[in-house]
């Protein structure tokens, strides 16, 4: 993967977790649990995929 590309993957993982924090701020601020909830473990993946990603990058010696 170019560094372009992880750079594209980055920001796109980020960009995602940014719109669902606003998510679960409006959903907690109405009171829907249920979305709230959704919107915190959509967070938690990504979170956990950026993690992993990044990981995989230091293994192959592509992050410095």
């Amino acid at each position: 993967m170019g560094t372009e590309n992880a750079a594209d993957r980055i920001v796109k993982g980020l960009n995602l977790i940014r719109g669902e924090a606003s998510r679960l701020d409006a959903a907690r601020a109405e009171g829907k649990s249920f979305e709230a909830n959704l919107a915190l473990k959509t967070i938690k993946d990504e979170c956990f995929h950026l993690r992993q990603f990044l990981h995989e990058l230091r293994e192959a010696g592509r992050l410095d």
